[in-house]
Order: structure tokens, then sequence, then C-alpha cells
């Protein structure tokens, strides 16, 4: 999902506009359409594929919507909401006309291979098969990239001398290892334990442990509110999601058989046996399309996302006529998040109900992470040995404040729309001959016992972002090209620095602004 550009427009900060920030959406992505058949649903509509603005050499591959195998929820999903009157949105929900993207369709996915695309696996991973199918050039890792596995870094170690006028600096950082013991890495050669080529600008560190963990690690480095190194009270606020709330039904007769694959997993090794298939042929020097497509089309339902299709809507809370509900599909109670809460519940039956999650896109309500102490985020034991080790202690997620609940009046009323809206279309077929009673949370949970189910019940979509965010204001944690304020060669390179949760799923615009932190990284102090 890419971000609409009224999200960058909110944002409201120098050299973040849309029209700056939208090219790095296709610089990331390879997208490929030539083979694919349009689904049906869009195959005599104006809301086909259109490629204008979609990347064909970035290093994340896409696949486009309807392009793999679709679960068979997704298109009776679909037409009942297009029976309900809820229009057919964009195949993709990425067209250049974003009045497109409200309406009912299918989702695009990151999969090589039958497995997740990953950040790692596009940039990091096999280097055959980015070759092969021209994706992106394997000589761009750097030769003196070195990557430490089982090391969590506990801080930035920072200098500072009281009677100069330059502002604090970054020497390196402390990380712990799997072993539980302490080491320090530096910037520069001189001071280094390690090989470190020499840099032509002054070094930087750059944190992207996500808008969880680099906000603790900015506190336990002395950079906070009331912070030893420099005062930043907005360090850990301002955390945003997408609040969820599920809603299951049962599924019948011919629904329930075409989605049996989903409930038998003797098809794994088959799928195991396709994707080492695809490894092999797509290192080879010479190797055709028809091969591939053979292969992959022994990868089954494992090498999809397990799910398909979506809506958003704009309830009629909605600011600006923008989308503020997003509902995913799903054949099974496949999220994990849902799965202990839905079982729970002795009335449902887990293993023929399909599960339809309703997220808010722009909740008014905020969270903060709880930042532990520098002198009380890492503990030291003794091992077996008497060997001293260390671990780090994790921060927590509470409220903007205290004793305030999570959403406000208004996300709740929303939230309790959404799904009201999905047990509308549900009454229209083919959901309606095909899906039986409300397993979750029941069709007796309604007006006032659903908003208080809706505050109690509302769950993390793990979409986490702001809480080291952008600006120039006072709770403002980095400026508008990414670097620490108040202190030097420090920048954030991850979700914590959007001012605002973007409409949709945040991966695709995470990706974005590293990408543009990049490019400011090599312009240096322009």
């Amino acid at each position: 999902m890419r971000a609409l550009s009224s999200d960058f427009e909110k944002w409201n900060v120098t050299n973040w506009t849309a029209e700056e920030i939208m090219p790095y959406y296709e610089r990331l992505e390879s997208y490929d359409n030539a083979a694919m058949v349009v689904p049906q649903l869009w195959s005599n509509n104006d809301n086909t594929i259109r490629t204008k603005r979609r990347g064909k050499n970035g290093p994340l591959k896409v696949i486009p919507a309807g392009g793999q195998e679709v679960d068979p929820v997704a298109p009776a999903f679909v037409s009942s909401c297009l029976a309900a009157g809820i229009p057919l949105a964009s195949l993709g929900f990425n067209d250049i006309d974003e009045s497109k993207r409200i309406g009912a369709g299918y989702y695009e996915f990151n999969i090589r291979g039958g497995m997740r695309d990953s950040v790692a696996a596009a940039l990091l991973g096999s280097s055959s098969i980015a070759n092969h199918e021209g994706d992106h050039d394997s000589s761009t890792i750097p030769h003196n990239l070195v990557v430490t596995t089982g090391a969590t870094v506990r801080k930035v170690l920072m200098v500072s001398d009281e009677n100069s006028i330059s502002k604090p600096r970054p020497l390196g950082v402390q990380y712990i290892t799997s072993s539980g013991r302490l080491h320090e890495a530096y910037l520069n050669s001189e001071t280094s334990t390690g090989n470190c080529a020499r840099i032509s600008r002054p070094a930087e560190v750059i944190l992207t442990a996500g808008a969880i963990l680099t906000p603790q690690l900015l506190a336990n480095s002395g950079i906070r509110e009331g912070g030893s190194i420099t005062n930043l009270p907005g360090v850990g606020k301002n955390l945003q999601d997408h609040p969820v709330v599920p809603i299951s039904f049962s599924i019948t007769g011919d629904l329930m058989e075409e989605s049996s694959t989903y409930d038998d997993f003797t098809n794994f090794e088959t799928y195991l046996d396709a994707v080492e298939d695809l490894e092999w042929i797509t290192s080879q020097t010479y190797s055709n399309r028809s091969e591939i497509l053979d292969a992959s089309g022994n990868l089954g339902v494992f090498g999809t996302a397990g799910f398909s299709s979506g809506a958003f809507l704009a309830s009629p809370w909605s600011d600006d006529g923008t989308p503020d509900i997003q509902l995913t599909t799903f054949p099974r109670i496949l999220e994990p998040h849902f799965i202990k809460k839905i079982l729970s519940n002795k009335d449902s039956n887990y293993s023929t109900s399909m599960l339809v999650t309703v997220a808010l896109l722009s909740a008014d309500g905020r969270r903060k992470v709880s930042l532990k102490d520098d002198t009380h985020n890492i503990e030291s034991k003794y091992g077996t040995d008497f060997e001293e080790f260390y671990q780090f202690k994790l921060p927590s997620i509470t409220g903007a404040d205290d004793g305030e609940p999570y959403l406000s009046n208004r996300d709740v009323d929303r939230l309790a729309w959404g799904i009201e809206q999905v047990r509308r279309v549900r009454t229209f077929p083919p959901l309606s001959l095909k899906t039986g009673m409300e397993t979750y949370p029941g069709s007796t949970i309604s007006g006032s016992s659903l908003r208080k189910l809706i505050r109690e019940e509302v769950m993390a979509n793990s979409h986490w972002c702001g809480s080291t965010q952008m600006g120039s204001h006072e709770d403002a944690v980095v400026d508008e090209r990414l670097k620490v304020r108040g202190v030097q060669n420090l920048r954030i390179l991850d979700a914590g620095v959007f001012p605002l949760i973007p409409n949709g799923n945040t991966h695709s615009t995470t990706c974005a602004v590293a990408m543009r932190g990049v490019d400011l990284i090599l312009e240096g102090d322009q």
C-alpha cells in the first residue's frame, strides 16, 4: 500500500511533499503485469491496472493484484460489496487516481519465488534470483558492509565537550551479543576494534530499530526528555497504529469446500520442493519463463499471502472524504493477532470461519513508548561460571496520558460503523448464500454493547510509527533531514519519523522514507 498524497500534505514538513516522495515508491518496486490475466470483476471495468508510475527495476518484487492464486473468499466478498452498493476499487488500490482507492478490491503483495520479498531478502539475499529477473544489480552491495547477527544494540556512545560550542556527537554504539557480553563498535578507524574504511565525510550513526526500540535507544544514549546529552521531550510520544477489531462468520457449502486447501497441510512439502526448484532454475545462466511458471504453479496456497481481498471505506466521520476504515478478509482465521482471542470464545468455530479485520486508518488516539531509565534498561546477571552477562530490558507501550482511554469516542464510533458495514455486506449474495452465523463477536453484540467491546478488545495492528516524529515543533525529534535535534551525526530512518500514520499498511512508506533518507545522507549538508 502506498500512502496517499494527502498524507504527506498533512505532515506539513519542508521538502516532504507528495511530489518529492511519490517517486520513491516507483524506485522501490519491480512491477510486472505482462503475463497477468485481469480478474473477471475488473475485466470490463475502468479500474484495471494502470502501469503509469509503476517501477520496473526496483529491489522489491511486486505481485500485481490477482496475479497469484486468489483465495475463494475474495471474489465472494468483493461481489457482495458491489451488491451492497460499495464501488469497485482500482485493482491493487494504488491507482494514480487516488479516489479509486475507495471501494472493494484485491491487494498487491511483495512475493518472490513463493516467499515474502522482505527488504533484507531483496537487498542482501540471493543475488542470482535478482540478477536473473533484472530487478536490481547485486553488485551495489558494498564490499565494506559488515552484518553482525545475534547482537542487540543497547545505546549510542555519545561524547560532549562542555567547553565546546559544537553539539554532542556519536563515537559508536554499545551492543550485547547473544552470549550476554557487552561490546563497543566505534565510527573512526583509529578507535575501532575491527576493520573500518576511512570515509570522506563525518561518520554518522543511523538508527532503524523501529518506532518501539529506537526511542529506547535514544533514551539509553541520554537523548530524551531531561536527557543528559540533550533534552528532547518528544522521544517516545505520538505513537500511532491502525487499531483493529475482528469479525468472523462460519462458511458453508461450496465456499467451505473451495477453501478446504487452507485446512490441508499435506501440500507443504510440495510447496518447499517448488521453492527449491525456483531457486535452482533462476540460478542458471539461461532459463526460460515457462520453467519458472511451471515451478510457480506448484507453490499452491503456501506461495501466497494467504488472503487476497479487502476494502477501503470513508465513514461518516471522515474529515476529507479519504478512507478511514480498511477491511481485510481471510478465508480462515489466519491472523495470529486474532486466533487466541477468537478461540477463547467457546461459541466460535475456528476451523470453518472466515475473518474480516476492521482497521481504523486515522485514529485520534495516541499511545507512547514508556521508556526505561538508562540505569535500569540493562540487567546484569551471573552465569553458572560466575561470568557476568547482560540482558536488554524492553520498554512498554502505554496510553498517551495516564488514565485516559486509548480511543476517542469518534474512533469507537468509526470502528463500530466498520463492523456494521461488514455485517451489511454479508447480507448480500454470494456471501449471504455461503456463510452462516456470526461466530465473533456475535450478532447480538451491537449498539452500546459493541462500543464497549471495541474499547475493551481493540487490538494492535503492529503498524507502529510516529514516536520520533519529524518536524520543527517542540515535540519533533528529527528535522526535515532526519537528523536528531540537539546532536550531530545521528539520524533516524524508520517509521518513527512519520508525523502521522499513512492511509493503509505502512511497509512501503517506511521503505520510501528510508530510501529518501539515503539520498539525504549522500547529499551531505547542502
